[in-house]
């Protein structure tokens, strides 16, 4: 992504959330957390048994935390709406050929790369996801560019996933990826549940779907990366 582009949408974070299907706008709330630059809508009602308000919220990554003081602390923008809110549950929403993780792999991996201080302050917590990633073998030298992108967008979101738990431990939060390059299957644009509270293990996401869910369970991730 060019630098104007991420300037520009790096000026434009902090919006308003934007309202679902309003099933019980008194009631508690399902909030979902996608990337800026996804466009991938996701209907969260089979978090919930009763019916729930959705409102939704868009941040670069997608990310759930910003940095203070060398901590990180829940995003700004979520703290508001929980304080508004009843939250029941939180999904968080990435999907695959993800440029804002592209940009954070590059800038992560590349010592001579330059950008505007705003782009590089909004770049460094995700490209401390992509050291932590390359720690825990998430990605090595032998995974081409493309390889390791992909998989950061799988792992990015489940530890934003793990974050949100360790804020919300009695909260269920889930991590769902948008297929857009076909990585996990053959039909992009399909979307699947990669993470669900403590559980990235396929089988048992797939033992704690709902039936009428419309998701399918994937994972790129060897279990002992996501821990």
């Amino acid at each position: 992504m060019a630098d104007d582009d991420l300037a520009t949408l790096v000026s434009a974070l902090d919006v308003e959330p934007t309202r679902g299907n309003d099933r019980a706008a008194t009631g508690s709330t399902v909030l979902s957390v996608s990337c800026t630059l996804g466009d991938c809508d996701h209907d969260p009602a089979w978090l919930t048994e009763a019916p729930a308000d959705h409102v939704g919220v868009t941040t670069l990554g997608p990310r759930t935390w910003e940095q203070q003081n060398g901590e990180r602390v829940l995003s700004a923008s979520i703290r508001r709406l929980i304080a508004d809110r009843l939250v029941a549950a939180i999904v968080v929403v990435g999907h695959t050929d993800c440029d804002v993780v592209a940009d954070a792999y590059d800038h992560a991996h590349d010592a001579t790369a330059s950008a505007a201080a705003g782009i590089q302050a909004t770049l460094a917590p995700l490209a401390t996801m992509v050291d932590e990633a390359t720690a825990a073998g998430v990605v090595g030298p032998e995974d081409s560019p493309r390889q390791a992108r992909q998989r950061l967008a799988e792992y990015n979101v489940v530890r934003n996933v793990a974050f949100l738990r360790s804020q919300f431990t009695a909260m269920t939060v889930a991590g769902v990826v948008t297929d857009r390059a076909g990585v996990y299957g053959s039909f992009p644009g399909r979307q699947y549940l990669v993470a669900l509270d403590d559980v990235t293990e396929p089988a048992t996401l797939r033992a704690r779907l709902p039936d009428d869910a419309q998701l399918s369970v994937g994972c790129q991730l060897s279990p002992a990366s996501t821990k």
